[in-house]
């Protein structure tokens, strides 16, 4: 199966380039600022510690006021997890840190990823970067369109449960 155009959070909530986003209560947002805490506590490795701290910060941003200081701090957080173009990383570690600390800022701050669904995509990122591979490459292992393969990467759609047991396959961490 092809998961091209696959987007189960449906066409209305897909966050687009104004980055649309879910805005969560306070209650929900505690509560996922929680369960991120102790993920994080759990990471194996710098780039899913990075990510989370993002996640949290993401989140911690979903329902704030916007003042004019937020804006530029949020346009910050939302550039920094997405580098275009389709060639291998040549940076180094501490900017892949860097970049992953943003993808978790766009997840969180959209409001559509929970705990679980950030993991997955969490774990999708670092499936990429371990193998050294293009994001064309990824989408022909996971069997995706290399435009859906963007979506999940950065955080405007959610990554499907299915692509797990591709990871799994694929031998990408748990």
């Amino acid at each position: 199966m092809r998961y091209r155009d696959y987007n189960p959070l449906g066409k209305e909530q897909e966050m687009g380039s104004d980055q649309k986003h879910k805005p969560l209560t306070g209650e929900e947002i505690a509560r996922r600022i929680s369960a991120a805490e102790d993920t994080r506590l759990k990471a194996k490795s710098d780039y899913e510690g990075e990510y989370w701290d993002g996640f949290m910060r993401g989140l911690q941003r979903n329902n704030q006021a916007d003042d004019t200081l937020a804006k530029e701090d949020h346009g910050y957080w939302m550039s920094i997890g997405v580098r275009k173009g389709n060639t291998r990383s040549t940076v180094g570690k501490a900017d892949i840190n860097v970049r992953f600390r943003g993808l978790g800022y766009r997840a969180g701050y959209s409001g559509y990823y929970d705990v679980p669904q950030a993991a997955l995509h969490c774990r999708l990122l670092i499936a990429r970067i371990e193998r050294g591979w293009t994001q064309g490459e990824m989408a022909e292992a996971l069997g995706a369109g290399m435009r859906t393969l963007q979506h999940w990467e950065w955080a405007e759609r959610a990554v499907p449960g299915t692509v797990a047991k591709l990871l799994d396959v694929l031998g990408g961490k748990e």
